[in-house]
């Protein structure tokens, strides 16, 4: 007789099967979906039709090569829950080669190498994420400045993905870095003009609310994110501990920033600028690569909201989400062995 083997959870009811769980996070993340094609245009689009078809692929080959059905992966919707993330991570206008090369590491390196749902150690979309920022940091740092008047159509939006055309740079439509880097940037500048730091974070908001749509991002991750957590699909101690953490660590170097003289972002930036919304929402909430212990969770979100403001303030990345988020998953086992009660009746944890 063949005994299937289920990953959890292994709640009946249909809100706890896996594929209600990950559907609803793609439901989650529709406000943001919408948001980026809104405000960066129709690149998100062809990075989903190029990323979805090739995980779902990729994910089917390996698991006939374990000996799995090639359609079990479908099933769930993780993978789909991935590559959309995945895609929300990249520049929208970033070559297809890339993008392909991002979602394949994803499926069959950092997911199915370590042995499919519910086994994965890391995050696969912000490995992913990470090895084409390293490998190609000059194409992974260009984003577009949104300007409706300089919006592209589909097929010019084709174009740009295939490689056959450029992104002018006019007055209207130019690249620039990511926003958290342009402020370090500045931040850095006006300590090297005034050899101190002047923290004025309401006119800089009021700026750039209207000029930076990673604003309308944020917002829309944090509505999208809090649905879920209202509907009970994600739970409540990782993002409100994520939050909490990040701004009173960013508060603590703002004020050490002011009296060293070291570039240090304001806290409220940190929450409206870069992914820290979707970090907290659908990164660190990911059941797979979190702690199982509910106290495990809370030890983890904290570790990598401190870990996103460090990186920020101190590293050569501007965004520091998915490195934290994976320094963050290392720790785990650790944490699980720490949490984790013993069993009843023995000295031993379990």
């Amino acid at each position: 007789m063949k005994f299937l083997l289920e990953n959890s959870p292994h709640d009946r009811s249909d809100k706890n099967k896996t594929s209600v769980i990950m559907f609803m996070i793609i439901v989650g993340m529709i406000p943001a979906v919408i948001m980026h094609i809104y405000c960066f245009g129709l690149g998100l689009i062809w990075h989903l039709l190029i990323s979805c078809p090739l995980a779902a692929l990729a994910e089917s080959v390996c698991l006939k090569l374990r000996g799995y059905s090639a359609l079990k992966g479908m099933k769930d919707f993780s993978i789909q829950v991935t590559a959309v993330i995945y895609c929300l991570a990249i520049p929208p206008y970033l070559s297809w080669g890339l993008t392909a090369t991002g979602i394949i590491f994803a499926t069959v390196i950092v997911k199915q190498c370590f042995g499919g749902l519910g086994q994965n150690t890391f995050n696969p979309a912000m490995a992913a994420y990470i090895l084409l920022l390293i490998s190609a940091p000059t194409a992974m740092n260009n984003w577009s400045i949104p300007d409706h008047d300089t919006k592209y159509n589909a097929a010019q939006t084709y174009q740009l993905i295939a490689g056959k055309a450029e992104i002018k740079e006019t007055a209207d439509a130019v690249t620039s870095p990511t926003p958290l880097g342009q402020f370090k940037i500045e931040k850095s500048n006006r300590i090297k003009e005034t050899n101190h730091i002047i923290v004025d974070a309401l006119p800089r908001i009021r700026d750039f609310i209207h000029d930076n749509p990673m604003v309308a991002m944020n917002i829309a991750y944090f509505f999208g994110g809090l649905l879920l957590m209202l509907f009970g699909y994600v739970s409540t101690s990782q993002p409100v501990t994520f939050l909490v953490v990040l701004m009173g660590t960013a508060f603590l170097y703002s004020y050490l920033g002011r009296i060293y003289g070291f570039p240090a972002i304001a806290p409220i930036e940190h929450l409206v600028i870069g992914a820290s919304m979707m970090g907290a929402f659908f990164i660190i909430t990911d059941p797979v690569s979190s702690p199982t212990m509910v106290t495990g969770k809370i030890i983890s979100a904290a570790i990598i909201a401190f870990l996103v403001v460090t990186i920020r303030t101190f590293g050569s990345y501007p965004d520091a989400v998915a490195f934290a988020a994976l320094l963050g998953n290392s720790f785990n086992p650790l944490i699980n062995k720490l949490v984790t009660p013993s069993r009843f009746g023995s000295a031993e944890k379990i």
